[in-house]
């Protein structure tokens, strides 16, 4: 396990008496972080002030969208604070994303992407009704997404959106959909995801079939992402589960 998150533990307590919001990785997991912080881009205050500025409207919304779609508010909050969090406000596209991964791409950090929820449900249609669809990176597959991404925010409802979104979705390992992916994984319904189960199907959905040690330990280290953790109980059964799936996450 110390590879792939680079923590091992033999209780419920951090080391040194640190708090659960210190990670202390392994020599390997050093290595590697040495690495990732390398091409961090410089300008990544953007992430923590925008955390800053929209988790509140996350945690507010989040009720309404988790009722409606019969799923924990937990895991309503990590999807937008992971996937898309300016979900409640964007018209189909998100204009601060877009501008953040054009300067983080050029600046030779993070190859990020700018997809909203909307656009991705584009991909995950367009997969479905086309045999052998490769998501072909060019501009005039990026501009019919982004076309028909704003008009369905106008056709449709956002709870509309989202359901769809997460009925249709690729988790990995053959699951299509939330409930699917809820019980392969963890055996239960997605009404009873705890906020670490919610955690790690958020995280997989940007690449459901890589493991990415990097990306989980950046995630973990947002506030917003670690307060929701801790206040559930569930920082550290995040790693358990990490441990029992490492060697099927390829």
């Amino acid at each position: 396990m110390a590879h792939l998150l680079g923590s091992s533990r033999s209780s419920k307590s951090p080391p040194d008496k640190r708090p659960p919001s210190v990670v202390l990785p392994s020599s390997h997991w050093n290595e590697r972080q040495r690495s990732a912080r390398d091409v961090r881009p410089r300008f990544a205050v953007w992430s923590l002030c925008s955390d800053r500025f929209f988790g509140p409207h996350i945690r507010r919304s989040a009720n309404f969208y988790a009722s409606a779609l019969e799923v924990p508010d937990c895991f309503i909050q990590l999807l937008f604070l992971i996937e898309d969090k300016r979900f409640g406000f964007h018209p189909g596209i998100d204009p601060i994303s877009i501008l953040r991964a054009l300067v983080s791409n050029s600046l030779g950090g993070h190859l990020q992407g700018a997809s909203t929820i909307t656009q991705q449900l584009y991909d995950v249609l367009k997969t479905q009704q086309t045999d052998n669809y490769r998501r072909p990176r060019t501009v005039r597959r990026k501009l019919d997404q982004a076309l028909w991404s704003v008009k369905q925010e106008w056709l449709s409802s956002k709870v509309e959106i989202l359901n769809n979104y997460l009925a249709h979705v690729y988790w990995g390992r053959d699951y299509f959909g939330l409930d699917a992916a809820s019980r392969g994984y963890f055996g239960s319904s997605k009404c009873t995801l705890s906020a670490a189960e919610s955690f790690f199907l958020a995280e997989r959905l940007a690449s459901p079939n890589v493991n990415c040690p990097e990306r989980v330990h950046s995630l973990l280290q947002r506030s917003v992402v670690r307060e929701l953790l801790t206040a559930d109980g569930s920082y550290f059964e995040v790693y358990d589960i990490y441990e029992q799936w490492e060697g099927d996450l390829r």
